[in-house]
């Protein structure tokens, strides 16, 4: 959203002086920028003031030092559960979280600089945090569907391949919730299997957003009974 309030005009003519100040933030962003902060610790404030100490333990201190070994969709949790308080030093979930900075920053300068695209990149963010994350379980999916309609209508894509691609985030799902009910609530040592599924489910994800990047086309019309420059002639 802050990229999205900028006017960038940088190509490969452009001197290196130049491109530097068209980086610098505008009236927009500065505004957005202190209103974020001042919501942050104004909501903060009352909160604390009403509960104290363990409002702030709760909502922050504690996922800074959070380990949650128990399993989930996430592709480190195996690893997170065979090496708990055996690292002073993660380095997996270092290079995990690099890897997902890199992407988000990507992601961010691609189709986040844009207002059209805007839609697009906040819909993208979310599904990456939340595929790259130490921890994932099924509540953490309404992050991106709830932004899902803003841009369901723009994929230049057949049905029957939206229609695969669901098949394929939902099987991928089932298959790793068919192991964790054995470990459930049938007592079996599956560990190694929830864990295979999870990786299976990560490559999904990963899989389908990418070919949902590659089929965006803003304001396409999939499955638009009229395409919308049909409905502005109207």
């Amino acid at each position: 959203m802050y990229l999205s309030l900028g006017e960038y005009n940088i190509n490969r003519n452009t001197k290196l002086l130049s491109g530097v100040l068209s980086l610098l933030p505008n009236r927009k962003q500065i505004l957005l920028t202190f209103s974020c902060i001042i919501t942050l610790f104004s909501l903060t404030y009352a909160m604390y003031s009403l509960y104290g100490y363990e409002f702030l333990f709760e909502t922050y201190i504690y996922h800074l030092f959070r380990k949650d070994t128990r399993h989930n969709f996430s592709v480190i949790f195996y690893y997170s559960y065979l090496t708990i308080d055996e690292l002073s030093f993660d380095g997996v979930k270092t290079i995990l979280q690099f890897f997902e900075g890199v992407i988000l920053f990507v992601i961010s300068l691609t189709f986040g600089t844009k207002p059209e695209t805007l839609p697009f990149a906040l819909f993208c963010q979310p599904v990456i945090l939340v595929v790259y994350n130490s921890v994932m379980t099924s509540q953490y999916f309404i992050w991106f569907l709830s932004l899902l309609p803003l841009v369901v209508h723009s994929f230049e894509i057949k049905v029957t391949q939206a229609f695969m691609l669901f098949v394929l985030w939902l099987s991928s799902q089932g298959a790793w919730l068919f192991y964790a009910y054995l470990l459930e609530f049938k007592s079996r040592e599956v560990f190694i299997f929830i864990w295979l599924k999870s990786v299976v489910f990560f490559c999904a994800n990963i899989y389908i957003l990418a070919q949902l990047i590659k089929s965006y086309r803003p304001g396409y019309g999939f499955g638009q009974v009229c395409k919308p420059n049909e409905i502005k002639n109207q």
